[in-house]
Parts: structure tokens; sequence; C-alpha cells
């Protein structure tokens, strides 16, 4: 998706933001389910206070993984564009993402490394926006406009 970014308009960079959270949400049903269950079967035990400590503690979990899952979101997308800049600085022997190596070759022929350093920039931006509390969304879509533009004008 990365890659693809240089040619995308508004509207394409809003959906791969988009899709992206839904693939971190995505897991997150199942371990609702089974928070719901507890929950459920530990209401008839429970008094109020005690199943309201018991709903904030699950809302804590899920939280904390979904964060998680956008954690691993913004290290892929860090990966990848480190594995561009070492390409094209000739030391593509120290790339890792090697499912990715067309789309990393295709980018490393055309970008300099301050751009590079730009878009790793813009990553490690919305890892502290999301730490102060914004959105993911949000975060997740300014750093996508972000490295599209440091995509359009790689030099």
């Amino acid at each position: 998706m990365l890659g693809g970014l240089a040619c995308a308009d508004d509207a394409e960079v809003l959906r791969s933001a988009k899709e992206l959270l839904t693939a971190v949400k995505a897991p997150l049903e199942e371990f609702k389910a089974v928070q719901a269950a507890e929950a459920s079967e530990q209401s008839d035990f429970l008094g109020r206070g005690a199943i309201k400590a018991l709903e904030e503690r699950q809302k804590r979990e899920l939280t904390a993984r979904e964060r998680e899952g956008i954690g691993e979101v913004l290290n892929v997308a860090e990966s990848w564009l480190r594995d561009c800049l070492m390409v094209s600085q000739g030391v593509g022997d120290l790339a890792v993402n090697s499912d990715a190596s067309v789309s990393v070759a295709e980018m490393a022929a055309v970008i300099a490394p301050a751009a590079a350093a730009h878009a790793l920039e813009a990553v490690n931006r919305a890892r502290r926006r999301i730490t102060y509390n914004v959105s993911p969304q949000l975060a997740i879509e300014a750093m996508l406009f972000d490295i599209r533009e440091v995509l359009r004008c790689p030099r």
C-alpha cells in the first residue's frame, strides 16, 4: 500500500487508512466476544461495582490490544521505508522485507535519503500523536498523507 501512495488521490489515502484500522480491529472482535462471555458469566455473581470494574478492565485490555496492533502497522511502515532507504544507498543486504522487495526496489530507485528520512519522521510523528491520545484514525491518515507527499516528490 505504501508503494502505491504516490499515485493515490485523497479518497484513496483515506480509504487506505480505514482499511488499515479495520485490519487492526478484525482480530479484536473475537477478543470482544470472549470478554462479553466472561462478563455475562460473572454478572450473576458480582455486584454493580464489581461489574463496572470488570467492564473498565476489559475496556483497557481492548484499548491496549488495539494500540498494539496500530504499533505493528507503524512498525511495518517504518521497516518498509527503512528498506527503501537501505536499498537506495546500496546496502540492500540490510533490507528485511524480502516479501516486498519489488515495491522496495521501485521506490528505492527514485527516493532520495532526505525524502526517506522525512517519510520515516512521518511514522514517528504518528507514533507520538497516538501516545498523546490523538485518534489512531487521524494519526494514520495524517501519516499516510505526509508519506504520500514525500513519495510524490522523492528528491
